[in-house]
């Protein structure tokens, strides 16, 4: 496997949010400089979810070989990111020693964020004397009384804990136990997010203070690597260091110019994956179904955007059709049926769906959903990228997109990633210390429902006008709410003195 500190090679990286054009500009890119791409998409990791996490189709694989696809199984929950950056940093050097150059297209900005930076403090830990780090941990667990008395469905919780923990020696695989376990027992199972996160302030305090009671999977993490890996995250994140794990690479970002467009785009996008990729939806949920799994949309393949805003279609479709569907889609692609299965897809929209009120309701409601899920994520793609890549490096090129026909890639936008690749400047750091700690906290706003990352954004979301109109608009509609309180207060008044008149 390639040293991560090794600065011997060189690594070009693709960013940019979903819907901007990212496949097709690589396979542009792979084809021009015979390169191996490596995907970091979280959920094109996993068979048979291919249409509706947008996953390279055989055609595009052809163009330019792709890797790190179709590596996990559809019920997989045990995957996470240092699992994901192990097997990349292998396909990695498998590729240097083609010597080709891997083209790292995101996707998924944890994982790109793992392949580009190396943030683990070392020196650090290597300061630390683990075995008094065990036994400090087993007494922190066993000695309060909150932990010994919790239980999760007629069992305590410190007794499965220290089972999983004595049976996994293991970090990585501990890690992943701990982690799938209280997912299963705490996410959406019970309403007891208070009480994870009160576990969470017992055993790193420091970590527990940037979360709301809603941030149940960052929560979750810290307590897994706490008692997986004997450290606190809050004080692994507050002593880092950063640097690149590659010294020669080239990132490419491209970004919208303009929000709506990309939006516009996206919708033309899922209107296209649902009329592709209906039936694999259905396939996917009645296959948990039929395997008797959990459908959790808080791990795994489940929560992805494309599969969890169906689950109400799902849920509501006839038995008999969801059969047919889940075996028609099987055939299909086994067969390799695409137009067939596509001529599936709308047969069952325009004969099924659309003739039943009810169903075309709940469709409409789902394929809003996805919509809404889609735009935010974009927004949040590129957040992350300003906030969390570019601080810290320079000599990166951003594209900005305005137009996205095909014509505009080509005559416009590649030709300047072309002139940057062929460039002799590099990325380098701009700052060795990358404390993420500050820009950990997470707020969430009661009036606007939203969860947001760090101070300065909290700050300006108060600030905000959305913000202001809609606490002006409840504010509003309270003192309404209020006066027709009042007002039902004295008619019922007004009625028993009128009951107590009649009654004299």
């Amino acid at each position: 496997m390639i040293d991560e500190n090794s600065n011997k090679n060189y690594c070009w990286f693709l960013l940019g949010p979903t819907g901007i054009g990212k496949t097709f500009v690589s396979l542009k890119i792979g084809q021009k400089y015979n390169n191996q791409i490596i995907n970091t998409d979280a959920f094109s990791l996993y068979k048979e979810a291919s249409i509706m996490t947008a996953k390279a189709t055989k055609e595009e694989m052809n163009l330019v070989k792709h890797r790190m696809i179709d590596i996990l199984d559809l019920f997989d929950t045990n995957y996470n990111q240092k699992s994901f950056k192990k097997e990349a940093l292998y396909e990695i050097n498998s590729i240097f020693q083609n010597n080709q150059i891997p083209l790292i297209v995101g996707g998924t900005n944890y994982f790109v964020e793992s392949l580009l930076f190396n943030s683990e403090d070392k020196q650090n830990l290597e300061k630390n004397n683990i075995n008094d780090i065990n036994n400090n941990n087993i007494e922190l667990l066993d000695k309060n009384e909150f932990i010994k008395n919790l239980k999760i469905e007629d069992k305590y919780f410190l007794d499965d804990i220290k089972l999983i923990k004595n049976n996994n020696s293991d970090e990585d695989i501990c890690y992943t136990k701990i982690n799938e376990y209280l997912n299963k027992n705490f996410n959406d199972k019970y309403n007891n997010k208070k009480e994870l996160n009160k576990i969470l302030s017992i055993l790193d305090y420091k970590s527990s203070v940037f979360y709301n009671d809603n941030d149940t999977r960052r929560i979750i993490n810290s307590i897994s690597y706490f008692i997986a890996y004997n450290k606190k995250k809050s004080e692994i994140l507050n002593n880092q260091m950063i640097k690149l794990n590659f010294e020669k690479n080239k990132i490419i970002i491209l970004f919208p110019k303009n929000m709506d467009d990309l939006l516009n785009r996206i919708i033309s996008r899922i209107d296209q994956m649902i009329d592709e990729g209906l039936s694999e939806i259905i396939y996917i949920f009645q296959k948990f179904f039929l395997n008797k799994k959990e459908f959790n949309f808080e791990v795994g393949v489940l929560q992805s955007i494309g599969y969890k805003e169906f689950y109400e279609l799902y849920q509501i479709l006839d038995k008999d059709l969801i059969n047919e569907i889940y075996n028609n889609y099987l055939k299909g692609v086994n067969n390799d049926e695409k137009d067939k299965l596509k001529e599936y897809n709308k047969n069952i929209l325009n004969n099924i769906i659309y003739k039943n009120d009810k169903l075309k309701k709940i469709f409409e409601n789902c394929r809003q959903k996805l919509i809404n899920n889609t735009l935010n994520y974009a927004k949040y793609q590129v957040k992350f990228i300003n906030k969390r890549i570019l601080p810290y490096i320079n000599g990166y090129k951003i594209i900005e997109i305005k137009e996205y026909s095909k014509e505009a890639y080509i005559n416009e936008y590649i030709p300047l990633i072309i002139d940057y690749l062929n460039n002799n400047d590099f990325v380098n750091i701009i700052k060795n210390n990358k404390n993420k700690i500050e820009d950990w906290k997470r707020y969430f706003c009661d009036i606007c429902k939203c969860e947001i990352n760090g101070d300065n954004d909290y700050i300006s979301h108060m600030k905000s006008n959305k913000h202001k109109k809609l606490k002006e608009k409840l504010r509003k509609k309270e003192k309404e709410n209020n006066k027709i309180k009042i007002n039902e207060n004295i008619k019922d008044i007004n009625e028993k003195l009128c009951d107590l008149n009649i009654n004299v």
